[in-house]
């Protein structure tokens, strides 16, 4: 992603083959690429290794870092292959996606426009963040992450310099990748969207390439006898990383080590004369290097917008389409958009810059417009486009802030009868459904949030491999399991109610569970059932009528059958209530909108406002299974 240092080094070209090829086959679902996100955090080190020696040549040279002159450079090398992308994709974008979808875009787009997508990313992620297969500008996260590097680098750097030379240089990388390495694996237990996007816990990986560049200056490297052992070495530790690495991973913390380290034994290590250097420099791996930029800008907006536009008929065969589609734009823009704008003698540098601040401009404005027009939501008829443009974002504050504000962690007092609502995101919803349905008036509710991935079990009790390992220590946390505070206020309820995306081993725990809680005798336990709502093809929306929403129907999802199927033949005290047999006729006949066609549910799990109210109905009338806790 970086320009080449004034040495041309044909085998760092043929490195970014092999950081940028991996993520292309990850994001295309390629089997044996689980980890082949790495390759952002290849290009990272190989990044910081250039941009340092082209900052330390400047200072070795004149004794002071030219900012313009190191932003026009940055400039012509991302710009205009970034703004040749955005304008086509854009439009694209305009066509294909559903409104909610073109809001997404446009937020990305704009914030791209600013080098803030990482940021921007950050805010949209996490539980309730849309699918990444979809999103065309999820990869922009990375080139924010350098811009913002190289708005701080340049300027540290030149201080450094004028401290102590080398000496404070070298001592400034060093203390910035372990204050950065340590942020990054702490991180990865606390905060792992934001640890995942945000520059503090990815700088060290840039600097672990800075740290190469100023102890091995000037393109030198290892000694020869050590320079093909190193190199294989790191070739293994990152083809290692994008075989044995998946989502599940803890990262970027310490597993983001062996492909960072990898890349930089690489670059100090490959040379003309070794093997290893004869392996990258094939043409093959130089070619996909020299178009690697351009090539990763279009690879994930082709696969994104095809996946959408494909929806459930997406193949692997269409996947492959997209991926060579990627290879030939990339290489048009690199031959024709790239190559001639990093020739200085194309424009002045004042024209560089007023040029790189238009098309930004232009970039943020159309971002602007598709948030505005709320997606190009006119595009449809108006009970359609009421349900596509709101964005997942809004959806999610919707399902969890009327819990957090009101009733979490609150203590009971006065003597009003008093419910204890424990759950995950599922008793979020199910607090929805009780406010829109005004139900438990005059009881006092208080509620206990456990994260879905720790489930409702006690210390001791989870069966091994029922939380993944990089949850552990999170499920461990006082608030992420059954705490003093969860029993003192059991034990003061006169109602427990259990709403969770049930796992099959919490399930089948659930009366030693609540055996644990000592629950006094007079209490009524309710337990509400997994929901999992199948999704109608967006464009399948597009032509139909309110009483076609009304009338479709879906198959009940087996693996929600089989674990409600487990909560109810469980030998406990306590009422539990299958919220899909409401929504359901039989197994081949579940609900997906209300009767007056609205969305019950955004995204498979949760409930829209529309859906807590339909479902509300269904539950607390007269004749529902709740009727008692109802409006009177």
């Amino acid at each position: 992603m970086s320009e080449r240092t004034h040495a041309y080094r044909p085998e760092i070209d043929g490195l970014r083959a092999f950081a940028v090829l991996p993520v292309i086959f990850f994001h295309a679902g390629v089997p044996g690429f689980t980890g082949g996100f790495v390759g952002v955090d290849v290009f990272f080190v190989i990044s910081g290794y250039l941009i340092t020696a082209l900052l330390m040549a400047e200072l070795e040279e004149t004794g002071r870092v030219s900012i313009l002159g190191f932003y026009e450079r940055r400039a012509r090398r991302l710009v205009p292959a970034l703004f040749f992308m955005l304008a086509i994709v854009s439009v694209l974008a305009g066509f294909i996606l559903w409104p909610a979808m073109l809001i997404e875009f446009g937020v990305n787009a704009a914030a791209s426009a600013v080098f803030l997508s990482n940021v921007s990313l950050w805010l949209q992620g996490g539980y309730f963040g849309g699918p990444g297969e979809t999103n065309a500008l999820l990869h922009t996260w990375s080139l924010a992450v350098e811009e913002q590097y190289y708005i701080l680098v340049p300027p540290a750097l030149w201080a450094a310099w004028w401290l102590g030379r080398h000496r404070a240089i070298l001592a400034l990388i060093v203390i910035s990748i372990v204050t950065s390495l340590f942020i990054a694996e702490m991180g990865t237990k606390y905060a792992a969207t934001a640890n995942y996007y945000l520059l503090p816990s990815r700088a060290w990986e840039l600097m672990i390439g800075a740290l190469a560049s100023v102890v091995w200056a000037k393109g030198k490297r290892v000694s020869a006898p050590l320079q093909d052992p190193l190199g294989w070495l790191g070739l293994l530790l990152i083809a290692g990383s994008v075989v044995f690495i998946t989502e599940d991973t803890p990262f970027p913390g310490v597993w983001a080590i062996p492909s960072t380290l990898g890349t930089a034994l690489l670059l100090i290590s490959a040379g003309p004369g070794t093997w290893i250097g004869r392996l990258l420099t094939l043409r093959v791996f130089v070619f996909f290097g020299l178009i690697s930029y351009s090539l990763y800008l279009w690879h994930q907006p082709l696969l994104a917008l095809y996946r959408v536009q494909a929806g459930e008929d997406a193949s692997a065969v269409g996947l492959g389409v997209m991926v060579v589609a990627s290879v030939a734009m990339g290489w048009i823009s690199w031959r024709y958009v790239e190559r001639p704008f990093r020739n200085r003698s194309f424009m002045t540098q004042a024209k560089v810059l007023l040029s790189t601040v238009a098309c930004l401009g232009v970039v943020g404005a159309t971002g602007v417009f598709f948030v505005t027009t709320r997606g190009l939501v006119n595009r449809y008829p108006e009970h359609i486009g009421s349900m596509l443009a709101v964005s997942m974002a809004e959806r999610g504050e919707y399902v969890r802030t009327r819990h957090g504000a009101e009733v979490r962690d609150q203590e009971f007092s006065g003597n009003q009868p008093r419910v204890l609502l424990i759950g995950d995101s599922f008793s979020q919803d199910f607090y929805n459904v009780i406010r829109e349905s005004d139900a438990f008036a005059g009881y006092q509710i208080s509620a206990d949030y456990i994260a879905a991935r720790c489930q409702f079990h006690l210390d001791g009790a989870m069966p091994e491999g029922g939380i993944a390992p990089r949850d552990v220590l999170r499920c461990g946390t006082r608030d992420n399991r059954i705490n003093e505070f969860t029993l003192s206020r059991a034990q003061e309820a006169d109602i427990v109610i259990l709403a969770f995306f049930w796992r099959d081993w919490a399930a089948l725990q659930l009366p030693q569970t609540l055996a644990g809680l000592n629950l006094r005798d007079d209490t009524q336990t309710i337990v509400i059932g997994s929901k999992y709502f199948s999704t109608p093809d967006m464009r399948g929306l597009e032509t139909m009528t309110v009483q076609d929403l009304s009338e479709y129907r879906s198959p009940l999802d087996p693996a929600t059958a089989e674990v409600n199927a487990i909560l109810a033949e469980a030998p406990i005290e306590a009422e539990f209530v299958d919220v899909m047999d409401l929504l359901c006729d039989g197994q081949e006949s579940c609900r997906v909108f209300t009767p007056t066609g609205e969305m019950i549910s955004h995204d498979n799990r949760y409930l829209t406002q529309e859906g807590a109210r339909y479902l509300g109905s269904l539950l607390f009338s007269s004749d529902g299974p709740l009727s008692r806790f109802g409006r009177n």
